[in-house]
């Protein structure tokens, strides 16, 4: 979605454009190494979209009213959106998770995995929270 954002709000409130610098400091520094990396959370980004009703309509029929989940990109390479703001999440571990996976260690019968789906950076981190591995196992970029 960032890739398709045209414009940000200044501090000022004024919209100014969402440059390739703009978009790769919050894609690359951001996101990908303070975010991501180094906290381990899951980013969502907001925009909006100025639209007409008649270019929105456009798309909802040559769509067939988003049949497909893929029918939605053409919201986003149809219109110039405005990036609103970053949203950062984390997951919190389960209670219990972690007290599980100590008695799993202790009897050394069961090898632990972490299975995700999850960015690998994010994938580490839980993978830390939930003590199956320590902090110094992976490396990070200060």
């Amino acid at each position: 979605m960032i890739s398709h954002c045209h414009h940000k709000f200044a501090q000022d409130g004024e919209q100014v454009e969402f440059g390739h610098d703009d978009k790769h400091h919050l894609l690359d520094q951001i996101m990908g190494q303070q975010l991501t990396k180094k906290e381990g959370l899951k980013c969502l980004a907001f925009s909006y979209a100025d639209m007409s009703i008649e270019s929105f309509e456009h798309i909802v029929q040559h769509t067939n009213n988003f049949v497909n989940s893929s029918d939605f990109h053409h919201l986003l390479k149809d219109a110039h959106h405005t990036f609103i703001t970053l949203v950062a999440l984390k997951d919190t571990i389960r209670t219990g998770v972690k007290e599980a996976i100590e008695t799993a260690k202790k009897e050394g019968k069961i090898e632990i995995r972490l299975i995700s789906s999850d960015h690998l950076e994010t994938a580490k981190a839980y993978a830390v929270d939930c003590g199956i591995v320590v902090k110094e196992c992976f490396e990070y970029e200060n």
